[in-house]
């Protein structure tokens, strides 16, 4: 989590990774069935909850600044 951050957190609000690290966040409804049968996305080490507030994670947004 050393780069710019560029996703919020759906349920908390916490902008807190980056493009990269938002993949260890995404909980496994967010993958899309074909991700998810062929194995396309690794798994490993995926969590479900905010690192700065650990509030279950519903949904991840990417919020663009200007």
């Amino acid at each position: 989590m050393d780069k710019a951050p560029q996703y919020a957190f759906v349920s908390c609000g916490h902008l807190a990774v980056c493009g990269e690290c938002v993949l260890t966040f995404v909980p496994d409804r967010l993958q899309t069935p074909r991700e998810r049968d062929a194995g396309d996305l690794d798994v490993t080490g995926i969590t479900s909850v905010c690192p700065l507030c650990r509030e279950p994670v519903m949904d991840v947004m990417r919020v663009y600044q200007t």
